[in-house]
């Protein structure tokens, strides 16, 4: 009996949380943060695409709008999520002066069945989650992503950008829900 081994590497979806450390952060710089990162991202995509785009991992989704990074992405190898974070933190070194440091907080790998939950929690974050700010929402609501954002991931398990909507608001509000499915009285046989 031959077996028979693929030539195409497993994948896997990768959930990472990073906590931003910065000596002499302002206010200022807060504001300018997501600015910042959009164009780092744009850079490391096309700069690596160029170089190599066989071997360049899908950003799925991701998160500004916290005090922390949050990161989906899909990579075989978790090395290249290592050297994207490297080149944001060499690009905020020459864009401010200041040294920067990211701590990983979270990095779980997520099954293709979790994609939906995980990409909702990241984009419902924060307090008013349905602006978008600072985060990959718009890009699955307005279907105006950038060519480095692979939302086909994500989009293929729902029907249209309401339906995503929809969840979002449900996700969002799963403790409500689960309050008010304790408070209805027991069916009696």
């Amino acid at each position: 009996m031959f077996i028979i081994k693929s030539r195409h590497e497993e994948r896997e979806y990768q959930y990472v949380t990073l906590e931003l450390s910065t000596k002499n952060y302002s206010e200022a710089e807060h504001n300018d943060r997501e600015k910042f990162l959009m164009r780092a991202i744009k850079s490391y995509y096309s700069i690596e695409g160029v170089l190599d785009n066989e071997n360049l991992f899908d950003l799925l989704a991701y998160n500004f709008a916290t005090k922390q990074l949050h990161f989906l992405f899909l990579s075989s190898k978790k090395q290249e999520i290592k050297d994207f974070f490297e080149f944001i933190r060499d690009q905020y070194v020459e864009w401010t002066d200041n040294e920067i440091n990211f701590e990983i907080i979270t990095n779980k790998s997520v099954s293709e069945e979790m994609l939906m939950s995980t990409s909702a929690h990241i984009h419902t974050l924060a307090e008013r989650w349905e602006d978008g700010y600072c985060s990959s929402l718009r890009s699955y609501l307005f279907d105006d992503a950038p060519v480095w954002l692979a939302c086909r991931h994500i989009k293929k398990s729902y029907g249209s950008a309401v339906d995503y909507y929809e969840y979002l608001k449900v996700f969002k509000n799963k403790e409500l829900l689960i309050e008010l499915k304790s408070l209805v009285p027991a069916q009696s046989a």
